[in-house]
């Protein structure tokens, strides 16, 4: 006799099997997915950079190089990263201002429609968002339709296949839905400043917000101050990224011939450090002398570039609506020395070197602009001032007559007129800062 209970139960798993398997291939992170078949950098927490063309599959992504690599025995032509490995990556970026035209058009087509979608976008979007929001509500709604339907046709539908059913309804709405969050829903399209932790210093930035998902967010148009790593080697000159370095006994040359402001950090060599904190602006030049004897070098710099990223969200918040003042530049902003999360004992080494070079030489320019830098970073704001504040009276002295410590003390002044912001809206009921409007303040250091 045959037993149709069983073989309806076989059926129904056998169905809900294939959908679900369907589901979770075409699952993907959104954000992810609009950085497929785009040439992209991959940075992880780790320090290791990879970039290629990056394929997003619902398990992962596979980084496609453009040319094979060599290593050891074997050429390598991807790399592979697992989606349990994502908390892995500290940012993904591609090139904004690097684009192929084919490349470009692709990009400027998403856009268009993430910021301008048609009626039937518009409504997909808030049924996925009311599918998020609504999840728990349905997955009960499901089960108890399941286990109405049970008992007319209970020979057929027995509790193995029910107990499947549910999990294919669950798998269904965790498909549509997306973990809506209203707070972010607000700001697509908007520009905004958003803090993200790099090397354990949290930065903020400027972009506009084009999505998010349950892992990661994806801001466009920031203007970064990528890193870059240029070799120097004494009495040779060398090219990169578009500066030229020229390098002369104990005197290093530096031409920006890149379009864009570059921020020199430090000259390394295997044995030693000099922290520099030069800015130089498009098409100037400066002249650093070494402290350091070298034959061989390494100058770290950060260079200008305007970026879409896409960042993980244990590691980045968006904190504030933003809006420029139209009569100072966003660049003035892009160096800041953000705000360190554990004092390091590198920092207090490297202050008490300062300390005893400025107890030797009190007149060390260098040295103050360089101790000012640090205590900016570590919250002390008001030594910090007193320190820069002295740098810049005696700024013809420094490589950029005091561009960079000019910023440094405008960071100052918006640290203190936030803080005395919040504490006047303290007084009345306060609005969430997340949702707030916020203007960068910036104003000339001779003024503030």
């Amino acid at each position: 006799m045959v037993d149709w209970g069983f073989i309806a139960t076989i059926a129904v798993i056998f169905l809900t099997s294939l959908l679900a398997a369907w589901l979770r291939f075409r699952r993907r992170d959104v954000c992810l997915a609009s950085f497929n078949g785009f040439h992209v950098t991959m940075e992880l927490t780790n320090g290791r950079r990879v970039w290629g063309v990056m394929e997003v599959l619902p398990t992962g992504v596979e980084m496609h190089y453009r040319n094979a690599v060599q290593d050891d025995s074997h050429l390598e032509t991807s790399y592979l990263l697992y989606d349990d490995e994502f908390p892995n990556i500290q940012t993904i970026f591609r090139y904004a201002d690097d684009l192929s035209p084919e490349k470009a058009r692709e990009r400027d087509k998403a856009i268009k429609k993430a910021f301008h979608p048609n009626v039937f976008r518009r409504t997909l979007r808030k049924a996925r968002i009311f599918v998020s929001n609504a999840s728990e509500s349905l997955n009960e709604v499901i089960g108890m339709a399941i286990g109405r339907a049970r008992k007319p046709v209970g020979q057929f539908v027995t509790e193995t296949s029910e107990s499947h059913l549910k999990k294919l309804g669950s798998e269904a709405l965790g498909q549509v839905g997306h973990k809506a969050d209203p707070l972010l829903e607000r700001l697509v399209g908007s520009k905004v400043v958003f803090e993200m932790v790099e090397d354990d210093v949290v930065h903020e930035h400027v972009g506009v917000f084009k999505n998010y998902s349950a892992d990661f967010l994806e801001i466009l148009d920031v203007q970064f101050p990528c890193q870059e790593r240029i070799p120097v080697n004494r009495d040779e000159g060398r090219q990169l990224a578009g500066l030229r370095v020229e390098a002369e006994n104990d005197v290093i040359r530096i031409h920006n011939g890149s379009g864009v402001p570059v921020m020199l950090m430090k000259l390394t060599t295997t044995e030693s450090e000099q922290l520099l904190d030069v800015v130089i602006d498009p098409d100037g030049e400066v002249t650093v002398f070494s402290e350091i004897d070298f034959v061989q070098a390494i100058l770290h710099a950060r260079i200008v570039r305007e970026l879409d990223m896409i960042v993980p969200r244990s590691r980045a918040v968006v904190r504030h609506r933003a809006e420029v003042s139209q009569t100072q530049k966003l660049t003035d902003i892009i160096f800041d020395v953000g705000v360190r999360l554990p004092w390091s004992d590198q920092d207090d080494r490297m202050m008490a070197k300062l300390h005893r070079k400025l107890e030797e030489n009190p007149m060390d320019v260098c040295s103050m602009a360089v101790l000012g830098r640090i205590l900016l970073e570590n919250g002390e704001f008001d030594e910090a001032e007193d320190w820069l504040t002295k740098a810049y009276a005696m700024r013809f002295s420094l490589p950029d007559n005091g561009r960079s410590v000019s910023l440094h003390l405008q960071e100052i002044a918006r640290h203190r007129a936030r803080t005395a912001t919040l504490l006047a809206r303290g007084a009345a009921s306060r609005p969430s800062p997340s949702t707030s409007d916020f203007t960068i303040p910036i104003q000339d250091v001779a003024d503030a």
